[in-house]
């Protein structure tokens, strides 16, 4: 089953780097581990300027490019997670300048 919801204007002041540290927090405390290379969608991506854009390898690289440029948009995310019983779910955010989009992908949407 798959969600997705899209927000045309989301708050000025969030602080997306806590809003990304937070999914990942989410997730680990339902027991979810990152599943990288699981899907050639995934993808991490931090677009510093129009020359720019630095593609992670997995979710805390992301992070850690998010930590250096705080302020880069957009930003584009597909990752996915699973617990030891296999149950998976696929997380991706995508932020624009006046966008929010989070999509996911799981047999419960209700984790």
């Amino acid at each position: 089953m798959k969600e997705i919801r899209k927000y045309p204007v989301y708050p000025s002041d969030l602080d997306v780097l806590r809003a990304f540290r937070q999914v990942a927090e989410y997730l680990t405390c339902c027991n979810y581990t990152e599943h990288p290379g699981y899907c050639r969608n995934e993808r991490f991506i931090v677009f510093v300027n129009e020359n720019r854009s630095i593609h992670a390898g997995s979710f805390a690289e992301f992070l850690q490019a998010l930590e250096e440029h705080p302020h880069a948009l957009p930003l584009w995310v597909h990752s996915h997670w699973h617990t030891q019983k296999s149950e998976n779910v696929m997380c991706g955010i995508e932020i624009s300048q006046g966008n929010l989009e989070v999509s996911a992908e799981a047999d419960d949407l209700n984790i």
